[in-house]
């Protein structure tokens, strides 16, 4: 599993989160679901920054890109951090 991969998997467990509490109209845990959405849009942009970086400037969605790589990196070092614990992180992945 690549690191976007796993970006994605998150994303996508994110994704139901929100639909989840949405549904039931009480927040998501651990995070209300306002939060939920902002971090959702949050590793979208990571995605599409991360493809920036590698040089496939063609696949990035229409997000803007105004991070400078030193941010990026910072942005992903602590994304690498908060997923650490995580069953599928790979320690290949640390920044």
């Amino acid at each position: 599993m690549t690191i976007e991969e796993f970006l994605r998997a998150r994303l996508e467990e994110d994704a139901q989160r929100v639909d989840r509490a949405k549904a039931h109209g009480y927040p998501a845990e651990p995070y209300p679901y306002e939060q939920l959405v902002a971090d959702i849009r949050a590793k979208a942009r990571i995605l599409g920054n991360y493809r920036w970086v590698k040089g496939q400037k063609d696949k990035v969605p229409s997000l803007p890109i105004d991070q400078s790589l030193g941010a990026l990196k910072e942005v992903l070092h602590h994304m690498a951090q908060v997923y650490s614990s995580h069953p599928d992180y790979d320690p290949m992945w640390k920044l």
